[in-house]
């Protein structure tokens, strides 16, 4: 417990304290294996999103019914703190690998009050030029400034540790999954490909859990991640394989992707791209479109 405690504190400094060498300036790769073939889209996901590499700014958003709205936390020319809004509807891209764009003109605020500091309404809001925010995955974004600069940004995860099990292909941490103590809590949701855009979801898992990944180390499976996917069943303490999401590079890119097969009568296998798998969701597609989502439980 401490040491995730720890690495909690760690990663919050980190999006206060810059860096004291920076690796990449643009930010981080995260490949998405086998994207070209899918058609379905999450929202990206909430939080604070920085790139890891040049840590102590960065954006905190929310996304409500295709809607953005957040907060950029950065500094001025001067090296004062200074915050601006930033807000747009979300736009299906037409880019093949870029789920969802915006552009918008940065809102700049200041003469308000401190913190504990009698009310005092700021000052009428300076707009700033605008920036493109493109999301490639649920949990993988490309920022373009006004100047033509590019940063790559993920969202930070502070409330579960992960690990960069593909160290020497991305820096993308993959959850470690080890609440309660052994297994997460999850539903899994599914939906059958439709034209119709606003088709409903057809059907639920339940309750399920998902174990801790194990990195195969040696054998024929060698460097393959696996995170088990099981359901308790009467009585309570049995428990009832599902299935499992495996991790692996792809043979022809070298780069990992990720699968979640589930077993039974019709068993069937979702494309997760790495992006899309993350501390409290997961999103997945089939070969014949039907869409999977992962909503993790007691944790937000």
């Amino acid at each position: 417990m401490k040491g995730l405690i720890k690495f909690w504190y760690i990663a919050l400094l980190s999006l206060v304290f810059p860096a004291t060498a920076l690796i990449a300036q643009e930010g981080p790769f995260v490949p998405c294996v086998g994207c070209e073939d899918l058609t379905q889209v999450p929202f990206p996901e909430p939080g604070a999103w920085y790139n890891p590499d040049q840590s102590g700014t960065g954006f905190s958003l929310e996304f409500q019914n295709g809607i953005m709205a957040g907060y950029y936390f950065g500094y001025d020319v001067t090296g004062e703190p200074e915050w601006t809004v930033v807000t747009s509807r979300l736009t299906r891209s037409e880019q093949p690998d870029v789920m969802w764009e915006l552009e918008v003109e940065p809102n700049r605020f200041t003469g308000g009050n401190c913190l504990g500091c009698p009310y005092q309404a700021p000052n009428a809001p300076e707009v700033l030029p605008p920036i493109r925010i493109e999301f490639l995955q649920r949990a993988y974004a490309r920022v373009t400034l006004n100047d033509g600069s590019v940063q790559f940004m993920v969202p930070i995860m502070y409330g579960e540790a992960g690990i960069a099990y593909f160290n020497e292909q991305t820096p993308w941490l993959f959850p470690k999954l080890v609440a309660d103590p052994v297994f997460s809590l999850w539903t899994l949701v599914f939906k059958e490909f439709s034209e119709e855009e606003f088709a409903p979801w057809t059907w639920s898992s339940g309750i399920v859990m998902i174990g801790d990944g194990v990195l195969v180390t040696n054998g024929p499976s060698k460097g393959l991640l696996s995170y088990s996917v099981v359901q308790p069943v009467h009585p309570p303490e049995v428990l009832l394989s599902l299935g499992n999401i495996s991790c692996s590079l792809d043979e022809a890119l070298g780069e990992p992707g990720c699968i979640l097969q589930l077993f039974g009568i019709n068993p069937i296998e979702f494309k997760i791209p790495i992006g899309n798998f993350t501390d409290s969701r997961i999103f997945g597609e089939a070969a014949d479109g039907t869409m999977v989502q992962g909503f993790r439980l007691q944790y937000d």
